[in-house]
């Protein structure tokens, strides 16, 4: 499925807001993205961009890599912001399952839906997947997931926006999708140019508290 204009603003306003939650947690540290073993590929001088090579492999947050011999076709995506970008950069149709805060197409519930913050191994296996992304380790699932010979990606959160903009690139190359992520990663900095522009005059900004559970 292509994407949309209508997408871009929603998934916009996704990367900023996690990017801020990536920068409050790691306050006083390092802004090292999480992605691919290999820099991320760029455009030539034409502006095309370069096919994605296979076997492609990409080492996970928790240093162990996953090695592709081709584009997955039945992805089960257990993070809402992954699912954002596959739908966004028209990888949708090999999604075969989804984290339930988020659907493909948006606002549909198109896609079955899995928990990844109560995550079951039975459930994932029974689609067949032959790629896993996900962005937390909880309760085991990534080497339960191994154990079974189930290829799984273990990606934290990317910590800024770059981060955010690298792991859409790294999505297009593990999907073939990689024209459709190079042309969003481009429309996603030009928006975000513009509107370091229009508040480049404003020294203080708004202060903000957002709260991510019960215990404050």
């Amino acid at each position: 499925m292509a994407r949309t204009d209508t997408k871009a603003p929603f998934l916009f306003l996704v990367l900023l807001v996690t990017a801020a939650l990536g920068l409050l947690a790691s306050c006083g540290g390092d802004d090292q993205p999480s992605g691919a073993n290999s820099p991320a590929r760029h455009a030539d001088a034409s502006g095309a961009q370069p096919e994605t090579a296979f076997p492609l492999t990409i080492e996970g947050s928790d240093g162990v890599a996953v090695t592709l011999e081709a584009p997955p076709r039945r992805i089960v995506s257990l993070s809402a912001h992954a699912t954002e970008i596959l739908c966004a950069i028209g990888a949708g149709d090999a999604i075969v399952a989804v984290e339930r805060w988020a659907n493909c197409p948006l606002g549909s519930n198109e896609k079955p839906a899995l928990d990844a913050y109560q995550p079951n191994l039975e459930a994932i296996a029974s689609y067949n997947p032959d790629f896993v992304y996900v962005f937390s380790d909880r309760d085991g699932i990534v080497e339960a997931l191994r154990r079974v010979r189930i290829p799984v990606l273990y990606l934290k959160l990317p910590s800024s926006i770059d981060g955010v903009l690298e792991q859409i690139e790294l999505f297009g190359r593990i999907t073939g999708h990689t024209a459709e992520a190079a042309d969003l990663v481009r429309s996603m900095r030009q928006r975000i140019d513009a509107v370091k522009e229009r508040i480049s005059d404003i020294q203080v900004g708004p202060r903000i508290f957002h709260e991510l559970d019960p215990t404050y």
